[in-house]
């Protein structure tokens, strides 16, 4: 959710079913090869388990995509997520986005989900004015109906 040129700020959450990774029989699938740059494979395939840390890449490239403005116009296979020596993931971004994106993914046994702030690279942000921000999003947030059972 782009939160409009007043505030220079959008931030993307997205969540994903680690099974629909796996349910592609093989990450010599072509849609591997089309979303994920061959780095991003490499760092996949380092685990014995490979399907989680794809979904949680791909539910970044998600949450990035959704944190900027509508005309960014971004596809997956533009963005590309490494790690630092910490472990700690950072984005290369192959278009002309003059944004800064921080970025949080994590996965259980069955979901993977990424959490991604963009904010205009000369943007500075105090905790008063984050706190305003979070306040915006929930504001623009439209909560769902909750039904009881009788």
């Amino acid at each position: 959710m782009y939160l409009g040129s007043s505030t220079n700020i959008g931030i993307g959450l997205d969540i994903v079913e680690i099974g629909r990774f796996r349910a592609l029989d093989s990450t010599d699938h072509p849609f591997f090869a089309r979303v994920f740059t061959p780095a991003e494979r490499d760092y996949c395939m380092r685990y014995s388990d490979p399907y989680p840390h794809f979904a949680g890449l791909f539910a970044a490239k998600e949450a990035i995509i959704k944190s900027l403005p509508a005309q960014a116009d971004l596809f997956p296979n533009k963005i590309e997520i490494y790690h630092d020596a910490s472990g700690s993931p950072h984005v290369r971004i192959d278009a002309d986005i003059e944004q800064s994106i921080i970025l949080s993914i994590s996965h259980s046994r069955h979901n993977a989900v990424a959490i991604a702030l963009s904010m205009s690279r000369d943007a500075t942000i105090d905790p008063e004015s984050f706190r305003d921000v979070l306040e915006a999003v929930a504001m623009k947030a439209q909560p769902a109906e909750v039904q009881q059972d009788d």
